[in-house]
């Protein structure tokens, strides 16, 4: 495996932890990975995760009239 696609997979574990729910022993435990390696790439990596996690699309449904408006 490439540094990059190391890279790229440890950026998508940090993402699918934080939807998970679940901790970060379980997590390592389910994909057979040492907490501390996790640790180190949630370390370096955390924020570039969490920004594509932020960048991510949302589907939003708005609940009121068309053309009313609440500001003030």
């Amino acid at each position: 495996m490439t540094p990059e696609s190391w890279r790229e997979q440890m950026l998508l574990l940090i993402e699918e932890f934080h939807s998970s729910g679940l901790t970060r022993k379980d997590l390592c435990t389910k994909k057979v990975l040492a907490t501390n390696t996790f640790y180190y790439w949630q370390r370096k990596y955390g924020e570039q995760a969490q920004g594509i996690l932020e960048g991510s699309f949302v589907s939003v449904k708005t609940i009121g009239k068309p053309g009313l408006s609440y500001a003030k």
